[in-house]
């Protein structure tokens, strides 16, 4: 390096021009896996170092303009193409096609852990700073010669040819890079934003992991019903220490691993349970799940009940960028966050269903919807309103709020009943065997044409018990009951052969639960020692399809920013005493 560019590059050192107030911080100390050897941990560690202190000034031995370099505004490229001022960054894609702003985000491909992705044959390439500057070397060419695989290798990029690559789409050997990559207008100062964003992506191990564990929490409220409760707490404890068991030799097999299974034993870790128990209003829950996260940091948040609202548990994940992992509830939060994966839209789903199918009924009398004052009545009546004014203005529903403990709730929904003649009689109230009588005791005084609506879980304890002779119906999202359920059938037989008893458990939360940890197991493994938060939640976007599901539900799939995995739903009929479920729609996505 000439003497004026070291003097340049000394003037870029911490504290000056180069790094500003908005500087990376240097990243925590990693904990390192007894298998890696102490002349790799120690080379890994100085590229950290110099990384605290510029990436690019050091991995490419060149000094960038001296000005501040504001990662926030990194930030902003790479995840929504917007520029400090607001404006939408501009790019061309496919040679000539304009593009702006939130389509030409850099996450949409390469993913917010700057792991990339692929769809079909179209692969987005690692971004992070340690795939862009070193060179990408493929060993399969050393068996099977390709000119396709050599197409993909290439040299190291340097600041130049990364600036080049990201504005003309060319490689630092002077290939061009796919159509499909944008070719961006910005200049010197705003790529540095970038390139000083890039170094941060999947730099450190995220918090939770240490070297010999990996710390996993669950949830569990203080309404939260009392079985699904029990089911839950067994089955996680159960799965954790079965699997913990079943790799006992796996923390040997990681200490001096043979070099050709590196990748599959010398990343193991031990699996480490936490319960967290919350107590009093919904309000108090985020205090109260910070106070435990800072006393013992996990790695993502597993399963959880809660009885009622998950917002707070929802809202405590996103600001600490914890994966909240499948929870069981049905009253998710739909607005589109990162690190919350759900099974399916809960009540709003059941909800949506119910009008479609009200709308496209033949009979359109009056409606009269019975709810309880719980989050999921409240909720429940409320989306089913909207859904139907806003898709039939003159629609006349009305809605009625009872307790069906109190004495007098019987009389009340008698006379309700017989003042305004619904056509259609909907009820959301909590599974208990108050709503059940309730329901059930007013089933044989309604005319025949007058059409009943349940929710699935009413639907469920009313499937059990002594009904009259007539049919209502439900929506339900789950596959209808089968003895010869393969799936089911799987996950009763692993609890029975595990000491627990499937017919005292809840079998939803016994499915659910299992699939949960089932597929937080799978990520983790997959992986490969890339224990970063952003890439498991990402790892588990695409392999849902491929994992055999346990769980409930009739299909299940996942993709790039999807966060709910079952999204059909169907109506059911309950004929008479039998108890028997049959379908009367098909499983569909309202």
């Amino acid at each position: 390096m000439n003497p004026s560019l070291s003097s340049t590059c000394r003037a870029a050192r911490p504290g000056s021009a180069w790094t500003g107030s908005r500087a990376p911080a240097a990243s925590s100390r990693p904990t390192w896996p007894s298998s890696i050897p102490m002349r790799r941990r120690r080379r890994i560690d100085a590229r950290a170092r110099r990384h605290s202190r510029g990436f690019l000034l050091v991995l490419l031995g060149l000094c960038p303009a001296v000005h501040a370099v504001d990662i926030e505004q990194g930030r902003e490229i790479y995840l929504h193409g917007r520029l400090r001022s607001g404006a939408p960054v501009t790019a061309r894609v496919q040679g000539d096609v304009p593009a702006s702003g939130e389509a030409v985000a850099c996450v949409n491909c390469h993913r917010r852990s700057g792991q990339g992705s692929n769809e079909g044959r179209s692969v987005a390439p690692p971004v992070t700073a340690e795939a862009l500057f070193q060179p990408r070397k493929l060993p399969i060419r050393r068996v099977f010669s390709s000119k396709s695989l050599a197409a993909t290798e290439r040299s190291a990029y340097r600041r130049e040819t990364l600036f080049r690559a990201i504005r003309e789409g060319r490689n630092p050997d002077g290939r061009t890079l796919s159509p499909l990559m944008p070719r961006y207008r910005l200049d010197d100062a705003q790529l540095d934003d970038l390139l000083a964003y890039l170094s941060t992506l999947s730099s450190h191990v995220s918090p939770g992991v240490t070297r010999t564990e990996i710390r996993l929490a669950t949830v569990i409220a203080d309404g939260a019903p009392k079985r699904a409760a029990e089911t839950m707490l067994a089955v996680l404890n159960t799965y954790v220490d079965t699997l913990n068991a079943e790799t006992r030799y796996e923390s040997l097999r990681a200490t001096h691993p043979p070099v050709h299974k590196h990748w599959q034993y010398g990343h193991y870790r031990h699996f480490r349970l936490l319960v967290w128990r919350l107590h009093g209003p919904p309000a108090t829950w985020r205090e109260q799940l910070e106070h435990a996260y800072r006393r013992t940091p996990v790695f993502a948040l597993v399963s959880g009940l809660t009885g009622g609202d998950w917002a707070p548990i929802h809202a405590f994940c996103e600001a600490q960028a914890l994966p909240c992992l499948f929870p069981n509830t049905r009253l998710p939060v739909t607005d589109g966050a990162f690190y919350t994966l759900y099974f399916d839209r809960g009540i709003d789903l059941e909800a949506d269903t119910l009008a479609n199918h009200l709308l496209q009924s033949p009979d359109r009398g009056a409606i009269l919807q019975v709810r309880d004052d719980s989050p999921i009545g409240r909720r429940a009546a409320r989306r089913l309103a909207e859904r139907l004014r806003s898709a039939r203005p003159s629609v006349q529903i009305e809605t009625l709020v009872i307790v069906p403990e109190e004495e007098q709730a019987s009389d009340r929904l008698r006379t309700a009943v017989a003042d305004r003649h619904p056509r259609h009689l909907v009820f959301w109230l909590q599974d208990g065997e108050a709503s059940a009588l309730l329901v059930a005791g007013l089933l044989p005084d309604l005319p025949q044409e007058t059409g009943v609506h349940v929710d699935s879980a009413l639907l469920r304890r009313l499937a059990h018990g002594p009904l009259a002779s007539r049919s209502l119906s439900a929506p339900y999202c789950w596959r209808l009951p089968d003895p010869r359920d393969g799936q089911l059938l799987r996950v009763r037989l692993w609890a029975q052969r595990r000491g627990l008893d499937p017919d005292r458990l809840d079998l939803p939360t016994l499915a659910d639960t299992y699939t949960a940890l089932q597929l937080t197991a799978d990520a983790i493994r997959h992986a490969r020692g890339l224990l970063v938060r952003d890439y498991v939640i990402e790892l588990l976007e695409h392999m849902v399809d491929n994992a055999i599901v346990t769980g409930m539900y009739p299909s299940f799939s996942l993709g790039p920013d999807q966060r709910f995995a079952a999204k059909g739903c169907r109506i059911v009929a309950l004929d008479g005493p039998r108890g028997r479920l049959r379908p009367v729609t098909p499983l569909r996505t309202p």
